[in-house]
């Protein structure tokens, strides 16, 4: 609500952005939908700081694992608190390394993997602990940091190879993180077997990647890409077509982007505020990272729907009823992919193609 009468009010009294980032930031949709694509970024950088502020105890005890083992024991995690720690700063290390050679200065490359991973972070957050059956940035890494510093301060290399990483982190409509926290969110009472898991969610990943591209690689040589879904030409040229904008129309740093990621940030801290400290206070600070994206235009009934019909639930039947409610709701997710998987076997069989069913 929020945000649309924000939409309505920047609208009304001239308070518009021609900043055009690239497809991913959502700044292309409208005259307003820039400023909120800010205010969305600002809001993720608080409530992830606020999480891992929040959490500072834990993380430092994970920390001491690198050279000690006594305290709270990782006998029951996916992987070792060591393993896990060496693991991210590998990760890292290899991502600056890469980054860097690819073209980016340096300092640059700090600036956006911050902005990455808050994205990461948040988004991850906002589905595993809202619920929500998908999310999207409101701006992308890419965005994040041609906005912030400028395109002319990373050279035409930091540009161009800036723009390449909207392949990996730039359409985040599925991404790996969001799926394996909610599945090892399911394994919260599971004391057996969860480094076994782990070796299967590897060997899941592994096989997904390796069909992924093998499947693409056959169909797109068999048919031809552009014959695909319209997204297919799109997100294909937008890594080129946003290198090559700020390529040849270098900009500097957006100094209303950074207000408006103030503004977010303050409304984020405000509604964090709110919830640790006023008991009847009834909306969640997610909900204000949701509604700066263009999916809560295809959402925004169902998370009503779903809402009310949890609410009455809760109210009626208890605890008890909601749980025994919850298996008809998986229920009707498990649905949705057997109807597709359903019509792609037929489609196979038949040979028909075009019949599309929509995710939202």
């Amino acid at each position: 609500m929020l945000v649309k009468a924000e939409e309505v009010l920047f609208t009304r009294i001239g308070i518009l952005s021609t900043e055009n980032l690239d497809i991913f930031s959502h700044t292309f949709e409208g005259p307003t939908m820039g400023l909120l694509s800010h205010q969305t970024m600002g809001a993720m950088i608080v409530m992830v700081i606020f999480g891992l502020w929040t959490a500072r105890v834990h993380l430092w005890r994970v920390v001491q694992h690198l050279w000690r083992r006594e305290g709270r024991s990782d006998g029951e995690e996916l992987l070792s608190y060591r393993t896990a720690i060496l693991g991210v700063a590998l990760g890292l290390a290899v991502m600056s390394l890469w980054l860097w050679r690819s073209g980016i200065p340096l300092w640059a490359v700090f600036v956006y993997l911050f902005g990455a991973f808050v994205i990461f972070l948040a988004l991850t957050r906002m589905i595993v602990e809202a619920g929500l059956a998908a999310a999207v940035q409101g701006m992308s890494g890419c965005g994040f940091l041609i906005s912030s510093v400028g395109s002319s301060s990373l050279g035409v290399a930091g540009v161009l190879a800036t723009g390449m990483t909207l392949a990996w982190a730039g359409d985040l409509l599925v991404f790996m993180m969001a799926p394996c926290a909610n599945g090892i969110r399911m394994l919260h009472g599971l004391s057996r077997y969860k480094r076994r898991i782990l070796a299967m969610i590897g060997m899941a990943m592994a096989i997904g990647l390796v069909g992924g591209v093998c499947t693409i690689l056959v169909l797109s040589y068999h048919y031809g890409a552009n014959n695909y879904h319209g997204s297919w030409a799109w997100f294909a040229k937008e890594p080129f077509r946003v290198a090559q904008n700020f390529a040849l129309n270098p900009t500097g740093p957006n100094w209303d982007g950074w207000v408006w990621n103030g503004v977010g940030a303050a409304i984020m801290a405000l509604l964090i505020w709110a919830r640790h400290h006023l008991l009847w206070w009834p909306f969640h600070p997610l909900g204000y990272l949701a509604s700066g994206t263009w999916i809560l235009n295809s959402v925004w009934f169902s998370i009503f729907l779903a809402w009310l019909v949890k609410a009455l639930v809760l109210k009626y039947t208890g605890p008890n009823g909601y749980k025994a409610t919850r298996w008809f709701f998986l229920g009707m997710v498990l649905g949705q992919f057997v109807a597709g998987g359903f019509w792609m076997v037929v489609d196979g069989f038949t040979g028909m193609t075009g019949n599309r069913i929509r995710m939202f």
